[in-house]
């Protein structure tokens, strides 16, 4: 307090001034975070709602803005786009969710679900294999993870490949029983 109390009057008041700015920029954060939430809440509610024109709209703009980092928001715009036959748009969306947050489960589902979605009833086999890459680096990140394992098992009997199914199934039972 004297070493303040020492200063010239015009530097008391530039920390006056700079202590100010700080408070006013600490604020600006905490009404831009719950905006940003506000809008994630509103765009979810319109999902649903069945209004997927205005869900996709407020995903769109939420992974533009202040929330584009936001794992959550990219995997619901995901979503949005899945069910509207966006799926190259969706099966982008899931893996930018993934890239920002590896561990994020849901997303990784979404993603097996829409390859077995696109490798079709013929089961395309570059398509089942792109997603296992996928979900084999999400294993790795997540070696506890049995959502990412029970995908895994599903791409595998999709793709024909048994042995790799039952090895997963052996791992499944490791991790429900740990």
């Amino acid at each position: 307090m004297k070493q303040f109390k020492n200063l010239t009057k015009q530097q008391q008041w530039g920390i006056y001034g700079l202590l100010g700015i700080l408070v006013i920029w600490g604020l600006v954060a905490i009404i831009t975070s719950n905006n940003s939430q506000q809008a994630l809440d509103n765009a979810k509610s319109a999902y649903s709602s069945g209004n997927i024109r205005v869900a996709l709209e407020q995903y769109e703009e939420i992974t533009k803005g202040s929330n584009k980092n936001n794992p959550e928001a990219w995997n619901n715009l995901g979503n949005v786009y899945r069910d509207n036959g966006q799926q190259e748009k969706a099966l982008g969306a899931y893996k930018q969710a993934i890239n920002l947050k590896s561990d994020y489960e849901q997303a990784y589902r979404n993603l097996a679900n829409l390859y077995l979605d696109l490798a079709g009833d013929d089961k395309d086999q570059a398509t089942l294999q792109e997603g296992i890459v996928i979900l084999e680096g999400g294993k790795i990140s997540n070696p506890d993870s049995v959502v990412i394992v029970e995908d895994l098992i599903k791409l595998y009997i999709a793709l024909g490949d048994n042995t790799k199914a039952q090895e997963y199934l052996q791992i499944r039972e490791q991790l429900l029983n740990q």
